[in-house]
C-alpha cells in the first residue's frame, strides 16, 4: 500500500497544481483542466493526493455546470481512491468522463 506520494514526485505534482491555479484565476478553463489531468496522473497511485485531485475536479465541475463531470467526479471520490490504495489503475487515467472540459 502508498499511502503516501515518494519525495521526488512531490515537487511536480505541486507545479501542476500550481499551474492549475494559476490558469483559473485567469479564467483560462480548459488549460487549468489539463493542468488538473496531469496532476492526477501523478497523484493517482497514492490515495490521499487522488481524492484531492478528485476534490479539485468536483469543484471545478461545479464551476463550469458539466453535470457529467460533477457526476464522474462524485463517483470518483467515491470508489477511485480505493483503488489506489491496491495499485489498480488504468496507467495514464486522466481523472474525467470524457476529457472534453
Amino acid at each position: 500500500m502508498n499511502f503516501l506520494m515518494p519525495k521526488q514526485m512531490k515537487p511536480q505534482y505541486f507545479i501542476e497544481l500550481e499551474e492549475y491555479q494559476k490558469f483559473l484565476r485567469s479564467g483560462n478553463l480548459q488549460v487549468a483542466w489539463r493542468y488538473l489531468e496531469r496532476a492526477h496522473i501523478i497523484g493517482q497511485y497514492h490515495p490521499i493526493s487522488h481524492f484531492a485531485i478528485h476534490f479539485r475536479m468536483l469543484i471545478f465541475a461545479i464551476r463550469v455546470r458539466d453535470r457529467s463531470a460533477f457526476l464522474d467526479q462524485i463517483l470518483g471520490l467515491r470508489v477511485e481512491w480505493f483503488g489506489s490504495i491496491f495499485n489498480r489503475i488504468f496507467f495514464g487515467n486522466k481523472g474525467g468522463a470524457n476529457g472534453n472540459l
